[in-house]
């Protein structure tokens, strides 16, 4: 990297100018969202609709020179006519309004005529003319079945039932229900009695129509609303689809750092609260974490690495966890208790100090701690670089070196991860892409500085994260 570009930016775009244009994009998508459910662009689509469509344009023409007998209306009232003499729909009718054909139903799926349709079968079988010419027949139970026949056969709702089922009505009624044939009646009746249609049939045999009409006075407004700049901006940006990017995303988690919420962070690493309700680090790191070195306030969190003695837990794969010494604090801070996603996207604003042996970290991760995706892993090599991607089982991580960035600079890095790809970027520019090994399980946020091997020197620095957001397609 040459000297201009470390001095002047590189190859990114300035944060200022970038975080600007997300904020215009985001106020203007916001306004794009707005406008769209306003009253103004409504009425514009509503006319639009109106006077654009070949209705209108009829009605226009309707108004000047049709009758009654040449329109759509007068058919539909033809056929209308024509339904309401029809034998089944006539039927239909009447068995709906005098409650028959529902009493007819309700006693036809009852457990009483299901239970007399088997004891009339039974009466007609066979088996039973047997039982009836037995001496004991009073005494058995097909005469009591028989007994149980002959009472619910006077029965009134059976009586009725087997009087209504074989009619010629009924017939016509249970052949026509949910028919397209009934379907167009009942709609035809709803539009025949409507005020749309009783007001058009008075218009249009009213000579004076076209002089009383609205669509004269409609189209002028729809020409004044065309003229709107409002409208015209609106147009143009979804003809474009201009904010397709800002509406594919919606707001999952945020924090923008005006004070620590302990509702969406916890200070260490997430299986340190959960299991010992204390904070430890592992043992290959030369710090401990302590919740005085993270600090939030003024639109900011940040973490400080320092020359610090202390004492805490340290977490040995062979050993378990014990006690050691520290020659340096930091901290650490995870979403582990409030917030998790599998895929979205996560912005973050970024600005962290560099000093050799610090690693600042910004990752995700699950119930187990690999894979993990970093978002950035920042002071490993040179000042001007970081690495992005995913940590794995051993030989299975893949991350990619970033360059051209600036120690103590804001940054905005950006994750999109989805199913089967992952993309990270720097103030807009895609840094890495990766279509292999990407994780599928929900991972909750972790933000910290480490020291991972004895330093050869004093080590001390500062992360600051300004906002972070997450969000999901």
């Amino acid at each position: 990297m040459g000297i201009f570009s470390f001095l002047f930016g590189g190859k990114y775009t300035a944060t200022a100018k970038y975080e600007a244009l997300l904020n215009r994009r985001k106020a203007e998508a916001e306004h794009f969202d707005d406008f769209a459910q306003s009253d103004t662009l409504a009425r514009y689509y509503e006319l639009d609709k109106l006077v654009s469509s070949a209705d209108f344009a009829k009605r226009v023409d309707t108004l000047k020179n049709e009758k009654f007998s040449q329109t759509e209306a007068y058919r539909k009232l033809t056929d209308y006519t024509a339904l309401k003499k029809d034998a089944e729909i006539k039927d239909y009718l009447k068995m709906s309004a005098s409650g028959k054909a529902e009493r007819t139903d309700r006693i036809l799926q009852s457990a009483s005529y299901a239970r007399y349709v088997e004891l009339q079968a039974l009466v007609a079988s066979p088996d039973f003319a047997q039982a009836k010419a037995q001496k004991d027949f009073k005494k058995s139970e097909a005469y009591r079945q028989l007994t149980e026949f002959k009472k619910l056969k006077k029965d009134s709702d059976i009586r009725f039932a087997e009087k209504t089922k074989d009619s010629t009505p009924y017939r016509h009624y249970k052949s026509i229900v949910g028919s397209p044939k009934l379907q167009t009646y009942e709609q035809l009746d709803t539009y025949i009695h409507s005020a749309e249609f009783i007001n058009y049939r008075r218009e249009i045999e009213d000579r004076n129509r076209y002089r009383k009409s609205e669509e004269c006075r409609l189209a002028n407004e729809y020409e004044a609303l065309k003229k709107d700049k409002d409208i015209r901006w609106y147009l143009a940006a979804a003809a474009k689809n201009e904010y397709a990017e800002e509406k594919a995303w919606k707001l999952t988690f945020e924090d923008d750092f005006e004070r620590l919420d302990d509702k969406k962070w916890s200070h260490g690493y997430f299986w340190g609260k959960a299991l010992l309700g204390d904070s430890y680090v592992t043992e290959n790191e030369k710090q401990c974490f302590r919740p005085a070195n993270v600090t939030a306030g003024g639109s900011a969190v940040c973490i400080d690495t320092r020359p610090e003695k202390c004492s805490g837990k340290v977490w040995s794969a062979t050993r378990g966890f014990g006690t050691a010494d520290f020659e340096y604090t930091s901290g650490m801070i995870n979403s582990g208790s409030s917030f998790r996603q599998k895929y979205g996207k996560v912005m973050v604003k970024i600005k962290a100090g560099y000093c050799k042996g610090l690693l600042h970290s910004i990752y995700m991760v699950g119930e187990k701690s690999a894979p993990q995706i970093d978002l950035m892993c920042y002071g490993a090599g040179r000042k001007d670089e970081m690495t992005v991607g995913v940590r794995a089982e051993a030989g299975k991580s893949q991350l990619h070196r970033v360059d051209g960035l600036r120690p103590d600079t804001d940054y905005i890095l950006t994750l999109e991860w989805d199913n089967g790809k992952m993309t990270w970027a720097v103030n807009g520019t895609t840094v890495a892409t990766q279509t292999t090994g990407v994780p599928d399980v929900p991972m909750y946020l972790a933000i910290g500085s480490c020291i991972v091997e004895e330093p050869k020197a004093q080590v001390a620095g500062r992360m600051c994260i300004d906002w972070i957001k997450c969000y999901a397609k």
